[in-house]
């Protein structure tokens, strides 16, 4: 895949919109979690995603989805727009959709992760230790955390050499400046469960919504780092977002190594330059 750096401008006031959009998400009431502009989204388009049975780790384990080749999207689980705080972050990365993992269903069950979750989609996370919770350690046992730690371990290793912090002090102050933007806010076990009937995933409210919060940062008067890690093109950057852009080789797994030479570290040796680790 394609990792593309961008800078912009950008502006505090500039997640309202988006933050707005999903305080709309229904309660956590034990329904299928689904924004209801996309629930209208998928009963226009025939996407009859409302059927889904809703799943407990229980069932889900004992249900014909657990398996590698189900390419729906996971919707008892918690959709995940973003991660981190949207108004104080200094580095925003762009992906296409969470993933899924084995765990995930067992992850929610657990009380404090889901409140973490639940804070982080009300952004009412912007006092809390650890804004993008994926680098709590608390949550150390979770995929997010295994998935993020491990990309962002080597920016983390020079900050604690840097600074003599200790690696949790490094994993705090990362997860106050860094936040994570999915284009599709829905898990599913790759980006095809919206491929396909001529991609019309980008006209899904959630979808436009994150573009429009990305193409508002270029107005802005503050300037984070934006890494595209993900389906630059579905981004739309091309077509709406006059920046300057930096293509770096194609990649199958995204890397934010800064030590490796060349433009293949080119995101993570950006990172430390914005937060002046390097």
């Amino acid at each position: 895949m394609a990792a593309f750096l961008l800078a912009f401008m950008v502006d505090c006031c500039m997640s309202e919109t988006l933050t707005k959009f999903w305080s709309k998400l229904p309660p956590d009431h034990g329904k299928l979690h689904i924004h209801p502009d996309d629930l209208d989204w998928f009963r226009e388009n025939k996407w009859d995603v409302q059927d889904q049975p809703l799943l407990t780790f229980d069932k889900f384990i004992r249900s014909n989805r657990f398996r590698e080749d189900d390419k729906q999207l996971h919707l008892s689980l918690l959709p995940v727009p973003f991660v981190g705080n949207l108004e104080k972050a200094k580095v925003f990365i762009l992906l296409m959709n969470p993933g899924l993992g084995a765990s995930n269903y067992y992850e929610e069950e657990d009380a404090a992760f889901r409140a973490a979750c639940i804070s982080n989609i009300s952004q009412t996370n912007g006092n809390d230790e650890f804004p993008f919770f994926c680098l709590n350690p608390r949550f150390a046992w979770s995929g997010g955390f295994i998935w993020w730690e491990a990309r962002l371990r080597p920016i983390l290793s020079k900050l604690v050499a840097k600074s003599g912090c200790t690696y949790y002090e490094a994993l705090a102050s990362l997860a106050k400046q860094i936040v994570a933007v999915e284009l599709i806010p829905y898990h599913s076990v790759d980006g095809s469960a919206l491929n396909g009937r001529g991609n019309p995933w980008k006209n899904l409210p959630s979808a436009r919504h994150a573009r429009e919060f990305v193409k508002r940062l270029c107005g802005a008067k503050e300037k984070p780092l934006v890494v595209v890690l993900r389906s630059h093109e579905r981004w739309g950057l091309d077509e709406h977002i006059d920046c300057t852009c930096e293509k770096c080789p194609a990649i199958r797994r995204p890397t934010l190594n800064p030590k490796l030479t060349g433009k293949s570290g080119a995101a993570g040796r950006l990172i430390m330059k914005k937060l002046r680790i390097s």
